[in-house]
């Protein structure tokens, strides 16, 4: 379902497999559990939290695990390159 417009404040949005099209947040907790990835385009986001639960909680847990290992942060780095600019 794709919502589009729409003004969200003061409560909790759930992130797996919504679509959000110029939409304003306002301290509202994000809540994404790993499944279909969402769509954000052209919204607005202010004072927001996120959580990250089942999968995708796992999914953080184990990249910090690997990250603290010796050679971790270089194969995070590479599995997941950032170009900036």
């Amino acid at each position: 379902m794709e919502t589009v417009g729409q003004k969200f404040r003061n409560q909790n949005v759930r992130l797996d497999g919504a679509i959000f099209r110029d939409c304003v947040f306002d301290n509202v907790v994000f809540d994404y559990d790993g499944g279909q990835v969402p769509v954000l385009v052209g919204n607005t986001i202010t004072n927001c939290q996120w959580r990250f639960n089942e999968a995708a909680g796992r999914t953080l847990l184990l990249l910090q695990a690997l990250n603290r290992q010796s050679g971790g942060a270089g194969l995070i780095d590479a599995t997941f390159p950032i170009t900036v600019g």
